[in-house]
């Protein structure tokens, strides 16, 4: 498992590396599962700092969970739609938003690749979306449109980016880690977390 250190006791030489870390055993046998955003206690004494390797032997309390796909800790939800190349389904946009609605977690819509498609389906998106009560955000990755909007609303939240094949959660996730410097992570006080 990759494991982002976000505070070590005394050494902030080791802030932002990235370890490779194995859950202890015993954690597995209780059915401690370790998912994507928790804070987890890595242990010193068997750490491996020149190979980057660690052992899990901790997970920190939940502030959110969601089963399916399994992350914890989720203060944010970026839904990512393609208007064209894949083609918007208003069905298939339908379920995500439902499935979404139903974590309790904020939500942004946001719709890419609006370079590819008139401004008057633009503005027929725009009113369609607001009638179901959404705002949504109109983005170009390849362009480089509309991003300032998106990496607004994700700034210091740990958030979730869904959406169905092709539409471009990758592209949008390397652009987003660049702007924000390779993917730092800011740290908590009263812990010494890392972030799996």
């Amino acid at each position: 498992m990759r494991v982002i250190v976000q505070e070590v006791g005394g050494d902030g030489s080791k802030m932002g590396v990235e370890l490779l870390c194995v859950v202890r055993t015993l954690l597995k046998k209780i059915g401690r599962r370790v998912v994507v955003g928790d804070k987890v206690l890595v242990d010193v004494k068997p750490m491996d700092w020149i190979n980057r390797r660690g052992l899990i032997v901790d997970v920190f309390k939940r502030v959110s969970e969601n089963l399916d796909p399994p992350v914890a800790n989720v203060d944010h939800l970026l839904i990512l739609f393609s208007l064209d190349e894949p083609k918007l389904e208003p069905f298939v946009l339908t379920r995500f938003l439902v499935e979404a609605e139903s974590t309790q977690i904020p939500i942004t819509l946001a719709l890419n690749k609006c370079e590819l498609v008139s401004e008057e389906e633009l503005d027929s998106w725009k009113i369609r979306l607001r009638s179901w009560n959404y705002e949504p955000l109109f983005c170009s990755v390849r362009n480089k449109l509309g991003l300032d909007a998106i990496e607004f609303n994700l700034r210091n939240q740990t958030s979730v980016i869904v959406g169905p094949s092709g539409v471009g959660k990758s592209s949008l996730i390397n652009l987003l880690r660049s702007s924000f410097g390779g993917g730092a992570i800011e740290y908590e006080k009263g812990f010494k977390p890392v972030r799996y």
